[in-house]
């Protein structure tokens, strides 16, 4: 299946929402060049999901560690592939990277929008959708699951419904 882009382009064309680039400091401390570091921050967040073949399922979205510097390629889509292996749905999210929050907190929260607003298509159950996450994914996974609320994602979805945006109405 086809990646997904977090957010519209039709809404926010090509800035984010909430978006606070990290000082360039960060990357140079990781080792980036200053052509990979603005690669970087150029890459717009997606949901990679990885379905079964059959039945209403759970859904967990899996969220790779790398400090929000870069994404551990051995904890996206192996995870998934194993979730799937145990009867499960999945979906990878690529993060915002070298941000402040609460950027990737609200790529999190929107991927979790997504997959509720793609079930019926995807067979997800909806009131089953989880997070995993490692290292600063779990972080961030951990967040998503304890601030889904949070004053900057209601008004964020609050400025979404005026737009014309269903995803954010769940």
């Amino acid at each position: 299946m086809r990646p997904l882009e977090v957010w519209d382009t039709r809404i926010f064309g090509t800035s984010l929402p909430r978006d606070y680039p990290a000082a360039v400091e960060l990357g140079r401390r990781h080792g980036l060049g200053p052509k990979e570091a603005r690669r970087r921050l150029s890459a717009r967040p997606l949901l990679v999901p990885y379905l079964n073949t059959s039945g209403v399922r759970p859904l967990i979205v899996v969220m790779p560690g790398g400090g929000y510097v870069h994404r551990a390629l051995s904890e996206g889509r192996p995870v998934c592939r194993w979730l799937n292996g145990k009867g499960l749905h999945c979906a990878v999210l690529e993060y915002r990277l070298l941000r402040k929050h609460p950027g990737p907190l609200l790529d999190a929260r929107r991927a979790i929008q997504l997959v509720r607003y793609h079930a019926n298509a995807w067979r997800v159950d909806r009131s089953a959708v989880g997070v995993l996450g490692f290292s600063a994914g779990g972080h961030l996974a951990g967040h998503a699951a304890l601030a889904w609320d949070s004053t900057d994602g209601a008004k964020l979805d609050e400025r979404l419904v005026k737009a014309g945006d269903d995803v954010s109405r769940l």
